[in-house]
């Protein structure tokens, strides 16, 4: 085996004459070829993912603008929900408008429970629908069924307005 040396800018270089260390090498260089290349398309491919992100979140967006102006209010609601919203919003001397708020006083979310109640019972909407009609979370429902069908049970006087308001939501 011979080796050759070489001077380069004042750096020894002791290269042996080794077919095998000269393919070695060969190859280690179109690896690493291979590797920048690797990395451009992974680049690439990260911006594309990137991309797509920001296309899906202005998408999101849109769509959480279009179902809040879905759900912006009464003047959106026709038929027997809001035949009941009416009723008994006129009944307890509050408007719609009150009834649909964040409002938690007593004599609103009675008013509120009492409807959501009466939606349940004399219309065929479901959870859903009536959940949406009030927006509010699909989970205040039953439990509004649950307050009212209680408050029934114990306080005749309740009962009784609640009778007389049902007599004038039947067809």
């Amino acid at each position: 085996m011979s080796t050759e040396v070489r001077t380069e800018a004042k750096i020894v270089v002791i290269w042996p004459d080794a077919p095998d260390l000269k393919t070695a090498l060969e190859e280690m260089s179109s690896s690493l070829g291979a590797l920048r290349e690797s990395r451009q398309r992974l680049a690439a491919a990260q911006a594309e993912v990137d991309t797509l992100r920001q296309q899906a979140r202005a998408a999101k967006s849109k769509v959480d603008r279009l179902m809040a102006d879905e759900l912006s209010g009464p003047a959106r609601l026709a038929g027997p929900l809001h035949d009941v919203m009416v009723a008994v919003a006129n009944k307890w001397g509050i408007t719609v408008e009150d009834m649909l708020a964040k409002d938690r006083r007593t004599r609103t979310a009675e008013a509120r429970q009492v409807a959501m109640y009466f939606c349940r019972r004399l219309t065929s909407a479901c959870i859903m629908e009536v959940a949406r009609a009030f927006q509010r979370d699909h989970g205040v429902i039953p439990y509004s069924v649950a307050v009212v069908t209680e408050r029934r049970k114990h306080e005749p006087q309740f009962n009784h307005t609640l009778k007389e308001l049902e007599m004038s939501l039947k067809p």
